[in-house]
């Protein structure tokens, strides 16, 4: 018997069942464009929302709304940042309020906002050669009254040339020690004080600090403990 030969599509027609789209309703095939219309509408979205908040968070900023000057948010950078040159500059928080050698006109001195205690000093060729700081509730020998930048005028910060620059000797007298006076200090007279003008010390010149130090000590008495001059 002859064998049946398979039939062959018309030309120009796919071979197989003919494909049908889904009914209305039902469920349409990951991947389709109809499928990926739902999740650009959400991306588009996202990104609008992103863009509102940027959008508010600039406004806020511009009118001071948050933190910084100007804002509810607490104190402006300006007061942060003057302490941070403040500490630089002198190595601890100084203070002008009720501070006696902030008075003396033209020497930009300054107090430190806490005592400041120290060992005996060692000065060879009017350097600073040796010191050390000491705690105030411990025995020490100087205590700091005044701290000042280096007058422009005095160009070599050696203990002589401090010494003889009358700005100087304005920050570092007796009257401004007598005035700065601390608690039970208040009790010794100006004859039972020995000033020192104090150079840089190593440690201060180690880290480019161009200041000097008014100190104070009583001849005599031995292993001096707490403040004389400042609060601890």
């Amino acid at each position: 018997m002859p064998q049946r030969q398979p039939s062959t599509p018309p030309h120009g027609q796919p071979s197989g069942p003919p494909r049908s789209h889904p009914p209305s309703g039902e469920a349409v095939p990951t991947g389709s464009p109809r499928s990926r219309r739902p999740l650009i509408l959400a991306a588009v979205a996202v990104v609008a929302a992103f863009a509102l908040l940027g959008a508010v968070y600039l406004v806020n900023r511009d009118t001071g709304s948050g933190r910084g000057p100007g804002g509810s948010g607490g104190s402006g950078s300006g007061d942060t940042s003057q302490g941070a040159d403040d500490s630089i500059k002198f190595g601890v928080p100084t203070v002008t309020e009720g501070c006696p050698a902030a008075d003396v006109a033209g020497a930009e001195a300054r107090c430190t906002k806490r005592a400041q205690c120290w060992s005996g000093i060692l000065i060879i060729q009017g350097q600073l050669s040796s010191i050390r700081e000491l705690p105030c509730d411990e025995g020490h020998v100087f205590e700091t009254f005044a701290i000042a930048a280096v007058p422009p005028a005095v160009v070599d910060p050696y203990q002589d040339k401090l010494a003889e620059n009358p700005s100087v000797r304005k920050v570092c007298s007796v009257s401004t020690l007598m005035s700065s006076r601390h608690g039970n200090a208040s009790k010794y007279g100006e004859t039972d004080w020995s000033i020192e003008v104090l150079p840089p010390t190593p440690e201060d010149r180690a880290r480019g600090r161009d200041i000097y130090r008014c100190v104070a000590t009583l001849p005599g008495v031995e292993g001096i403990t707490g403040s004389m001059f400042r609060p601890r």
